[in-house]
């Protein structure tokens, strides 16, 4: 009982000077009371984003892979993240109503073992740069970075990277279009000229990073 009583006026607590802090700085983030966490103590979340209704996030085990999601990012409803290696998202990233990232599986080395009780993956890690829009359905599976400015059209499997300014569609993605400077328009990939010059998007805010445990903690759904 006692170690109930310390634990609950350590996260009270901790969640009043989370408060405090936020309101003193002017940073703020939102996440869905139906947001289901598993290993929430290995999420960092950047100012002026959100988390939509009924995502489902999975850090299997913080000490090996971490979720960072930047600034200003809106995950959309029913998205599901599970976390094997880390996986590390952009400022300005926008997705649509049910897409995946996934960086874990299911250890299937041996089939003699039940799936069920060989454990997950931790190898595989996902980046994502900034300014990037998944369509709806978008899923991203295994060891691959996506590019800043990128688009990926509705229902796609995103297998392999894809660079920066591209447009990829398809399952797997295939890459139909880039971003052209010259032209400040999207060409056919038949069209693109390798040299056109792509420059850093240079967006600039106030970087304020939280680890969101103690404002979770009325969320019944954060193990």
């Amino acid at each position: 009982m006692s170690k109930i009583i310390v634990s609950w006026l350590y996260y009270s607590y901790a969640n009043i000077l989370f408060n405090i802090n936020a309101l003193r700085k002017l940073h703020f983030f939102y996440i869905h009371r139906r947001v289901k966490f598993i290993g929430s103590r290995g999420l960092v979340i950047g100012n002026n984003s959100l988390i939509g209704d009924n995502s489902w996030i999975n850090i299997n085990n913080p000490s090996k892979g971490t979720l960072k999601i930047g600034c200003n990012c809106c995950i959309g409803m029913d998205n599901f993240i599970t976390v094997g290696g880390d996986i590390s998202i952009g400022d300005y990233f926008l997705s649509g109503k049910n897409c995946s990232l996934i960086s874990s599986s299911h250890d299937v080395d041996d089939p003699c073992k039940p799936y069920l009780k060989t454990g997950t993956t931790f190898n595989h890690k996902i980046s994502i740069g900034s300014n990037v829009f998944f369509g709806f359905g978008v899923t991203v599976i295994g060891n691959v970075s996506i590019g800043s400015g990128s688009v990926i059209g509705a229902c796609s499997v995103v297998t392999k990277s894809i660079p920066d300014y591209s447009m990829a569609v398809g399952n797997p993605a295939k890459i139909i279009k880039r971003y052209s400077f010259k032209k400040k328009q999207w060409v056919s990939i038949n069209d693109y000229d390798s040299q056109d010059v792509e420059p850093k998007i240079n967006i600039k805010f106030d970087r304020g990073f939280y680890h969101p445990t103690a404002a979770l903690r009325k969320n019944k759904n954060v193990y």
